[in-house]
């Protein structure tokens, strides 16, 4: 009997001892809690960025810079300038005794944007550092240096809707001035023509989706897409505006002149889809 007695109290307390060591491992050990591992520039001290990119779209090549500056972790300001090339985009190049010729193009263009904006951060919970997806837009002003790109040779020449008159000997509709690259002009290369260019002023505009690549933000190094454009309120006049469709061979009365009709009008948009990419460093 005693035996019992100190079985059953020796069960008590080992019960009571038990209750009391997990109420006493509930009150002490902290909820579990998930942890935001989610990293930025601002987390390593570095505030700017300064990075060289080489832009491939409908009009060639392009060369740029960009700066960016942290205005907090997943946000930042940006500002970019490039140097590239317009065009119109039907143009098409043809090998001519060793030269290359695009019919009908009148003059070569340079444009030289200058656009701001903002870039932001994509599903950082989501993505790992390492590949920092981020959506982009930018606006700004541009310049464009136009030039020609044959050397320029006035002749004469008549619209197509005066040529019969002119054929009935009316020679008031005989117009001087120069027309296209078929009628024997010598086209330029692409550092000839720049003493008789002249300058045009419009606006331009980005916008991109991208990656940051790498767990180091020292260094920079992103792939970016979009689409490209810029405006020039005036026009720019790319192709020939007249378009030669045969000629009156000269006689005692007149020199020759060439039969022409309406070609391509001055183009004000440009715009292309592009890819990007950017090397640089943080600082």
């Amino acid at each position: 009997m005693k035996k019992t007695i100190i079985l059953v109290f020796g069960i008590l307390f080992f019960m009571v001892f038990a209750i009391n060591s997990s109420v006493a491992q509930t009150g002490i050990e902290p909820e579990v809690r998930e942890m935001n591992l989610v990293r930025s520039p601002l987390d390593d001290g570095l505030h700017n960025a300064l990075s060289f990119g080489l832009t491939l779209n409908n009009f060639g090549f392009g060369l740029g810079t960009e700066y960016r500056r942290v205005i907090s972790p997943m946000s930042e300001f940006i500002m970019d300038f490039q140097i590239s090339a317009l065009r119109d985009i039907t143009e098409q190049n043809y090998q001519f005794f060793g030269q290359q010729i695009i019919p009908n193009k009148r003059n070569r263009i340079m444009s030289f944007p200058l656009i701001a904006g903002f870039k932001q951060r994509l599903f950082a919970e989501s993505i790992s550092d390492n590949f920092r997806l981020y959506v982009s837009g930018m606006g700004g002003g541009t310049a464009a240096y136009v030039y020609p790109y044959y050397q320029t040779r006035d002749v004469f020449y008549v619209m197509l809707d005066d040529a019969e008159q002119f054929s009935n000997g009316d020679l008031s509709v005989q117009q001087y001035g120069p027309v296209e690259a078929n009628t024997g002009q010598i086209s330029n290369d692409m550092f000839q023509g720049w003493g008789d260019g002249e300058w045009k002023f419009g606006a331009a505009g980005q916008l991109g989706v991208g990656v940051d690549f790498g767990e180091n933000f020292k260094s920079l190094t992103s792939v970016k897409v979009g689409f490209t454009f810029q405006y020039y309120p005036e026009g720019i006049q790319v192709m020939d505006p007249l378009r030669v469709l045969g000629y009156f061979p000269g006689n005692e009365t007149y020199a020759d002149t060439y039969v022409v009709a309406d070609g391509t009008p001055k183009q004000k948009f440009f715009g292309s889809p592009y890819i990007t990419l950017v090397f640089g460093r943080m600082w």
